[in-house]
């Protein structure tokens, strides 16, 4: 088994996961190499091969959210296969990270396994597991749906997020907020979309099953075409600045996704949306 390497750097705070093998039972071990490709973690590319899917780095300068900066190299895949996100200072300017799918995906299952203390992070910072929909699907604040980790500038706010936007403009999202207190760092982020509604999991430990649940919850809005996008969309990953601030104690912040596992619903429940198709536009 490979360990994590990782980058250490004077005023870098790495929220640490120093070898991702160990702590993980021998059954999610057996899973493991079906769901991860390595990549060379010391040349960042634009394109990324993560988990099974191609993914484009976002490379832009004061653009959303936030506004931010995004720098390409802020994210990588090392060579354990696991995907990096890090937030960096340059001068007097700070950089955030975002990935997304070159595919689509629709109805189904999307589970991540996430490595570091997110319930340690910066007021101002946020993690981001979520899809996003390209233009032809809808504007900004429609289709979305989230799992986050922010506290949106509030040092006293819970931590964990979920999000669904409405299919339609004008209407009301819907979400919860709960707080997050974690026995170690790993954790297991989960929704699972139907045309009917979002169920969400966050767990403690990697699994494929709903053992060490700490939060959940289920939203089937009463009018399921109006509040459920019924459109398949690109998967992102990101970590940024809550309206572009730097983060309170002046740290850098590095997080990792050990993998990412998409689980097509069956062919009943994903007809409307079983296309998959390549788009990186936002």
């Amino acid at each position: 088994m490979l360990p994590m390497r990782w980058v250490r750097r004077r005023r870098s705070t790495l929220v640490r996961a120093t070898r991702y093998h160990e702590k993980r039972n021998t059954e999610t071990n057996r899973q493991r190499p079906c769901l991860l490709i390595a990549a060379n973690a010391s040349s960042p590319a634009k394109t990324l091969r993560f988990a099974g899917y191609d993914w484009v780095a976002k490379s832009a300068t004061h653009e959303g959210p936030g506004p931010n900066n995004w720098n390409e190299n802020n994210v990588w895949v090392d060579q354990g296969g696991y995907l990096h996100l890090k937030l960096t200072q340059q001068g007097d300017r700070w950089y955030c990270a975002e990935v997304l799918t070159k595919d689509r995906l629709g109805f189904g299952r999307y589970q991540f396994w996430v490595v570091g203390r997110v319930n340690r992070l910066d007021p101002n910072v946020v993690l981001g597991l979520f899809n996003y929909p390209t233009p032809d699907v809808g504007p900004d604040g429609t289709n979305e749906i989230d799992i986050e980790f922010a506290k949106w500038g509030k040092a006293q706010a819970p931590m964990g997020n979920y999000t669904v936007w409405p299919a339609r403009e004008a209407l009301r999202r819907a979400s919860k907020r709960f707080s997050v207190e974690l026995k170690g760092e790993f954790t297991t982020q989960r929704f699972t979309w139907n045309s009917t509604g979002v169920a969400f999991e966050s767990l403690h430990g990697h699994h494929d099953d709903s053992s060490n649940k700490f939060a959940d919850w289920l939203y089937q809005p009463h009018d399921p075409p109006a509040y459920i996008s019924q459109k398949a969309m690109p998967v992102r990953i990101n970590l940024w600045l809550f309206q572009g601030q730097p983060p309170r104690n002046g740290q850098q912040v590095e997080l990792v996704v050990g993998s990412f596992k998409f689980t097509r619903a069956p062919p009943a429940e994903s007809k409307a949306n079983q296309q998959t198709r390549s788009s990186t536009s936002r």
